[in-house]
């Protein structure tokens, strides 16, 4: 059997009979992901849905768990709308009864693990393609972009994220690569081998090195360029053979330097591209000598700050440099005068965070954007045409896109996700396509999730995604409406409420406004809006009712935690310090507020008068930054809190002892839940996610984990445990909406 896992498509593709029927949504949960991989990029194209919607989770398949991947290609098939049955393993724990979640037409190759903030594209001595990614952790990764594999170990040595990387092949043909980090450390390793080449002594910046390019010169020494953070200083070059700083490539910037792009002009000289956010103007440098080519183009008053650039020649023209800003506009720079050409391009809902350039296989030029909308576009140089609108990642702006050349002469964008991901977009497929359009919940996803039953006995699920609160079916997983969420925008958190006189209402509360915003379920009204005293914003909010039989709304933001009346809108007590917070009712009856603190303790707190109740929780070593209300088996009621410790934590309200052993959290923006499942012994299992796109299970009793992880795309940033018609499920919150049923052997 493990052979057959590994060599059949192989011997399949040998044979000329590697098609759909054999790459089977049966089979692929058993395939070697990276085999299989290489043998797709060499064999005749197999066009495939599955297949397709295989290859955006492969990069997240492991050999040893089939289940697990078996459970991740269902997840993308049923958000694809495609049947999910065919994909059955006996050790499959995450059954989804519906998915509302958006599907790309890229593929996801790697994941650099807790976030990704810079990419370059080289082609190694023995011709295979890479992608390197400088990351939040400090480390700096290779991945093979045929095959999603990781190429030799991580490169280590910078002490904060690495902000930007840059490859180059040197005189002799070694290919190395230069990374630029928040530390103010410039490296340059040798791709090949991993050994560290040098460490540039580029001194002390504020904030660390923004941006590095390489330069190639006339007599073949191949440069690197640093540009700084703030500081008003020249983009610094240094020789790569030698590690010695060789000269000042430019003048003085008003600020530091948001972008850096440099290229050959058909007179043989070697240019740098500067970008400025101070002035919004790009700058044209000899590297040599490091003199301005002609002035600034004027783009004050058509655009905002400039944070993307890429050069290139595109057919029968002038070179040219590709700008982006920080108003979604695309601009031409000519390299040769230093002046605008052509009129603005528009397409951008956002920033324009990073472009890069390419020649399609039928001898067009276009350029390629991308930024915090989520889009992906291209543009035909020189006339500037739009060619495409693809959106790519819904939970995590595109920090850096790149071009490249794989086999078969298949010309791809490499975009580079906040979230980590790595993703591949055919350029050729992109320019004939169509806009995709999804109506769902991009930019950066779902925040919020509550639930609530109505009068008719109907059981929905809202969501909070930026302004946009919306109402699902539990059951079918229908739209049901679009709220207008007026004035509030950002959401932070939704709760649901019966009020003593039967309504049932909606609290909405925005991290950038201080009101909450309150919707009568029962009715579908609005019924105004309660003003907090929160400077900043309301960042948590939940109810509580009292002994008097009034509902009362608790909130926290800005660091203090107020009650409110939610009929009235007066404050009835607080302000008291605090940040993430949760209601429970203890076995006694007494109503309890639990808040927790940045020194990673939990405040059980009187809901009516914010007095504590108890002695704090010590929970964690650092901020707590989730917090859920469960009920063991055995009837304890417990916190289950996650801190920036990277831990969770589960404690007993009553007696405030820890239960169980302790657990990792992962990634940023860390969200969870519990869930009981049925069966005679009712097992409370604690949900977490994060930034690393995975959602795991816990015994909340025990801390020990319990299946395996189900692998998204992106974000998990809002999880809820709740009964879909009498059963315990998961609502999973990230691009999409999904309801998961969890089942245990």
């Amino acid at each position: 059997m493990p052979y057959v896992r590994r060599h059949l498509a192989e011997h399949a593709a040998a044979g000329g009979v590697l098609g759909d029927r054999l790459l089977s949504a049966q089979f692929l949960p058993y395939a070697d992901a990276e085999r299989l991989r290489a043998v797709l990029a060499q064999a005749q194209p197999v066009d495939d849905a599955v297949l397709g919607l295989w290859r955006q989770v492969a990069h997240a398949c492991r050999w040893e768990d089939p289940a697990a991947n078996a459970d991740a290609l269902r997840f993308r098939l049923a958000a694809a709308g495609r049947s999910a049955d065919r994909v059955a393993h006996p050790g499959s724990v995450w059954w989804p009864h519906w998915v509302r979640w958006p599907v790309e037409r890229c593929e996801i190759v790697a994941r650099h693990p807790g976030g990704l903030w810079s990419l370059d594209t080289a082609v190694l001595p023995h011709g295979q393609v890479v992608a390197v990614t400088g990351g939040e952790d400090g480390t700096v990764r290779v991945w093979d972009l045929i095959t999603g594999a990781p190429v030799g170990e991580p490169l280590t040595g910078h002490s904060a994220r690495v902000r930007a990387v840059a490859t180059a092949v040197l005189a002799d043909g070694r290919v190395v690569v230069v990374t630029g980090s928040s530390d103010s450390a410039v490296r340059v390793w040798d791709l090949s081998t991993g050994e560290l080449l040098h460490a540039l002594r580029v001194g002390a910046l504020d904030h660390g090195v923004r941006c590095v390019a390489t330069a190639t010169l006339g007599d073949g020494r191949v440069l690197a360029l640093i540009g700084a953070s703030l500081q008003q200083e020249p983009v610094r070059a240094w020789d790569l053979t030698t590690g010695a700083r060789v000269c000042d490539a430019s003048g003085r910037h008003p600020a530091g330097v948001t972008a850096l792009a440099a290229t050959r002009l058909p007179d043989g000289r070697t240019v740098l591209v500067t970008c400025c956010s101070a002035d919004r103007a790009a700058r044209v440098w000899d590297v040599e000598d490091g003199r301005q080519i002609g002035g600034p183009p004027d783009l004050t008053g058509e655009t905002g700050a400039l944070y993307a650039l890429a050069t290139t020649r595109p057919r029968h023209g002038q070179p040219v440099a590709v700008v982006g800003s920080d108003d979604g506009s695309v601009h031409l720079i000519d390299l040769m005068t230093g002046e605008r050409t052509g009129r603005p391009m528009i397409g951008h809902d956002y920033t324009v965070g990073t472009a890069d350039t390419a020649v399609l296989p039928d001898g067009r030029h276009v350029a390629v954007t991308a930024g915090n909308d989520g889009k992906l576009r291209m543009w035909d140089l020189p006339t500037g045409q739009g060619l495409s609108a693809e959106v790519t990642s819904r939970t995590s702006e595109v920090r850096t896109v790149r071009t490249t050349v794989l086999s078969g002469e298949r010309t791809v964008a490499v975009a580079g996700n906040e979230d980590g991901t790595v993703r591949l977009w055919d350029l050729a497929s992109l320019a004939t396509g169509s806009d995709e359009q999804w109506d769902g919940e991009g930019d950066f996803g779902i925040r919020a999730v509550a639930t609530a039953v109505l009068p008719t006995g109907r059981a929905v699920v809202l969501t909070g995604h930026r302004e946009r609160v919306r109402v699902w079916n539990l059951t079918s997983g229908a739209l049901i409406d679009d709220l207008p969420a007026g004035h509030v925008s950002g959401i932070s958190a939704i709760t649901t409420a019966a009020l003593p006189d039967g309504r049932v209402v909606a609290f909405v509360c925005s991290g950038f406004n201080h009101s909450i915003w309150l919707w009568d379920l029962t009715e579908n009204r609005s019924v105004g809006t309660l003003t907090t005293r929160h400077a900043i914003g309301v960042q948590f909010l939940a109810t509580a009712l009292l002994p008097d039989g009034r509902t009362a709304a608790v909130t926290s933001g800005d660091g203090s935690v107020g009650v409110w009346d939610p009929l009235t809108g007066d404050l009835m007590a607080g302000p008291v310090p605090g940040g993430p917070l949760a209601t429970a009712t203890l076995p006694d009856g007494r109503p309890v507020a639990v808040v927790g603190r940045f020194d990673g303790t939990l405040n059980l707190l009187d809901p009516a008068t914010l007095d504590p109740v108890a002695d704090p929780l010590r929970a964690h070593s650092a901020a707590v930054d989730a917090l859920r209300i469960a009920r063991l088996p055995d009837g304890r009621i417990v916190a289950v809190s996650a801190g920036e410790d990277d831990l969770v934590r589960v404690h007993d309200l009553t007696s405030g002892r820890p239960v169980g052993a302790r657990v990792p959290a992962h990634g940023p923006d860390r969200s969870l839940t519990t869930v009981t499942l049925p069966g005679p012994d009712r097992s409370l299992l604690t949900v977490t996610g994060g930034g690393e796109g995975r959602v795991r299970l816990w015994d909340t009793a025990t801390g020990a984990a319990v299946g395996h992880p189900l692998a998204t795309d992106g974000h998990v940033r809002a999880l809820l445990g709740t009964e879909r018609q009498g059963v315990p499920v998961v609502l999973l919150g990230g691009a999409g909406l999904a309801c998961l049923e969890i089942t245990l052997a």
